[in-house]
């Protein structure tokens, strides 16, 4: 299982985007999961929620 706080994910990591679907027998291995790409820190007005 993956185990890594927000600010210690790096390009290539892959993260579970989706919550497990039923049956879980009938899911692929890398089902519901994306590899990240690219990573981008916001500050300022990019934070502003308006």
């Amino acid at each position: 299982m993956f185990n890594k706080p927000a600010h210690m994910v790096t390009v290539g990591d892959y993260l579970q985007i989706h919550a497990l679907r039923h049956p879980k027998w009938d899911m692929r291995l890398d089902e519901g999961f994306h590899r990240v790409e690219w990573i981008d820190h916001l500050a300022g007005e990019a934070l502003d929620p308006c």
